[in-house]
Order: structure tokens, then sequence, then C-alpha cells
């Protein structure tokens, strides 16, 4: 978190975190300023949980998931499969997911109503190419 915090001032945002003992529910609501919440899978439905109840989930204009591939996996994968549930069917704004390693990606594709944009683009390979051109 401490390192979005420049981005604060810089375009008049509050990055609040939604992690650990961290996070108000329902959060608080800014007057002047917009909200960016940084949150882990649990609080992130926790939060829409509130939302949802308070019925203000049009809050939420936009959904970023890092690590979309944990939608498969067991035990977190099924609140983070909750959660972007809950804001498809009823919230109104955008979610944005990203992986390097979706195997199911036509069928999440369908399920969520989505665009897809994929690329094999690595930029570690390109770093590392780079470090090794500069060696030899």
């Amino acid at each position: 978190i401490s390192s979005l915090s420049p981005f604060e001032d810089a375009f008049g945002i509050n990055i609040e975190e939604y992690a650990s003992n961290k996070g108000r529910f329902p959060p608080i609501k800014r007057r002047k300023r917009v909200s960016v919440y940084v949150a882990t899978i649990e609080k992130a439905n926790m939060l829409i949980n509130s939302l949802i109840t308070q019925d203000q989930l049009d809050r939420i204009g936009l959904v970023v998931v890092d690590e979309l591939h944990m939608i498969g996996d067991g035990g977190r994968g099924a609140i983070l499969e909750q959660l972007l549930a809950k804001f498809l069917y009823k919230g109104s704004g955008q979610i944005v997911g990203m992986s390097a390693t979706l195997p199911n990606i036509d069928d999440l594709q369908y399920a969520m109503r989505a665009f897809v944009y994929s690329t094999n683009f690595r930029p570690e390979e390109t770093v590392q190419r780079h470090e090794a051109d500069n060696f030899c």
C-alpha cells in the first residue's frame, strides 16, 4: 500500500487497504475524493457483501483481480468466484482479470460475458535476454 501512496495526492484519490484487520465495513463514503480499495480476496468479498447490504454496490466501478487463475483453486478460488458472481449480477461496473496461466479462458470468458486480451509477451524474457547480451 505504501508504494501506492504517491498516487493519492497526484490523482486526488484515497487508497484504502482491506487486508488482515484493516478496512471498514461499510467503507467510509468520501464526498470529494474517489476511493481505491486494495484488498485480499476474502476482504474484497466482505466489502462487496457490505455494499450489497447497504444497497451501495454502485459505488464500485471497477474490480481488478490479479492471479485470476485462482478461481479454480479449491479454497480461496471459491471466495473469488463468489465475489465476482455477486459483482457481475448485482454491480454495474467492470471486471478486469489478469493471469499468466489461465487454462479455461474460453469457459471463463463465456461465464463472465467478457472480452479476452491475450499476448505471449513476457517482460522478464526481454530483461533476461538484454542482460545476456550485455554479459557477452
